[in-house]
C-alpha cells in the first residue's frame, strides 16, 4: 500500500513539473513573439515621428534635426524615437529620446559626454 502511494505521488509530481515546464516554455515563446511584433510595429511610425518633431515647437526656422532611431523599449513597454536637434543657439545640439505616444524620456544639451550618454541611454532602453 505504501509503495502505491509513493508511486502515485511521484507520478503526480512528474506530471505537475512537466505541466509547469510546458506552460513556462509557451509563455516565454509568447513573450518573444510579442516583443518582436512590438518592435516591428514601432518601425511603422516614421511619418508620425517626423510630424511630432516638426509640430513640437522645438524646431525653429534655421534649425534642422536628424532621427537616430525608432525602437521598442521593453522597460517602458512603448515605442521611442531618438533624435538630435541642430540649432543656431547655444547649445547647438540637443539629444532627445521621446515616447511616440507620450512625453520625453531623455534630453541633453551638447557637452563632452552628451552624445555618449545619449547612445548609452538608447541601448539601456532597448534591453
Amino acid at each position: 500500500m505504501a509503495h502505491k502511494k509513493i508511486i502515485i505521488i511521484v507520478l503526480l509530481s512528474m506530471a505537475f513539473l512537466t505541466s509547469l515546464y510546458f506552460n513556462f516554455s509557451q509563455n516565454k515563446q509568447g513573450n518573444l513573439t510579442s516583443d518582436f511584433q512590438k518592435k516591428q510595429e514601432c518601425t511603422k511610425y516614421g511619418d508620425l515621428v517626423n510630424t511630432k518633431i516638426e509640430e513640437s515647437g522645438r524646431v525653429f526656422e534655421n534649425d534642422t534635426y536628424s532621427v537616430k532611431g525608432i525602437f521598442y523599449s521593453p522597460q517602458l513597454d512603448t515605442c521611442l524615437y531618438a533624435w538630435v536637434l541642430y540649432t543656431t543657439f547655444d547649445p547647438t545640439e540637443i539629444y532627445s529620446i521621446d515616447d511616440i505616444f507620450g512625453v520625453g524620456v531623455f534630453t541633453a544639451g551638447i557637452s563632452e559626454n552628451s552624445s555618449e550618454l545619449f547612445f548609452n541611454e538608447i541601448e539601456r532602453l532597448k534591453k
